[in-house]
């Protein structure tokens, strides 16, 4: 199998899985806690494995978990009110927020992928840098939104409001958190090009060591 055919592949198997996980993971986090308005649970935990995999091509993955939670959110939530909250502008907010786990390429970028996941240490610091830009930006948005409809929006109520947020993606950061050990663990999270270049190297050298035997 030729190498852009392997990819193609791989990142439409990641944007269904994306899809078809958020489509079922949305309203179950909404029917055991029906008083918050999920956002995409496991969007950064795919979103970073497809860019551990793929770099920058991996965010495709992303409009995929967003509109899966849109659909869900606009037309299954139990709760009506909140219903409304899931339009254009909390799609494109939501799509941001989940890019934040691209701050992983710049982790990459310094310790390479598999000395980042052999360093426990590091890789709390790159998933908690993920999780506080996330973070932030749903803090922004929560802003925004509170401006549109005749609100305001204080230095005084940031820190309300940062808790309020967390507790709100609490359940994607807890995935994000153990799902990014497992799939470490699994070699899940690798550079594909890196990895299979450093096989044919292996056979390379194995076939030479056999070949002057």
């Amino acid at each position: 199998m030729k190498f852009k055919t392997y990819r193609v592949i791989d990142l439409l198997i990641l944007c269904i899985l994306a899809f078809g996980i958020e489509l079922l993971t949305t309203p179950c986090v909404n029917l055991f806690v029906p008083t918050i308005r999920p956002f995409p649970v496991l969007g950064l935990l795919l979103t970073l494995v497809a860019v551990t995999r793929w770099g920058l091509l991996g965010i495709i993955v992303v409009p995929f978990n967003t509109l899966a939670n849109f659909l869900m959110g606009r037309f299954v939530l139990n709760a009506i009110n909140y219903r409304a909250s899931y339009d254009f502008l909390s799609f494109i907010f939501t799509m941001i927020a989940t890019l934040s786990a691209l701050i992983a390429l710049l982790w990459y970028k310094k310790k390479g992928n598999r000395g980042l996941y052999k360093d426990y240490g590091s890789m709390l610091g790159m998933i908690g840098t993920i999780v506080l830009v996330n973070l932030l930006i749903c803090v922004l948005y929560s802003a925004v939104g509170n401006s549109i409809n005749g609100g305001s929006f204080s230095l005084d109520d940031f820190g309300a409001r940062c808790l309020g947020m967390f507790l709100y993606n609490a359940f994607g950061y807890i995935a994000l958190l153990i799902g990014t050990f497992i799939l470490s663990r699994q070699d899940v999270l690798c550079n594909v090009k890196e990895r299979l270049l450093e096989k044919k190297e292996e056979r390379d050298n194995e076939s030479q060591y056999y070949t002057k035997k």
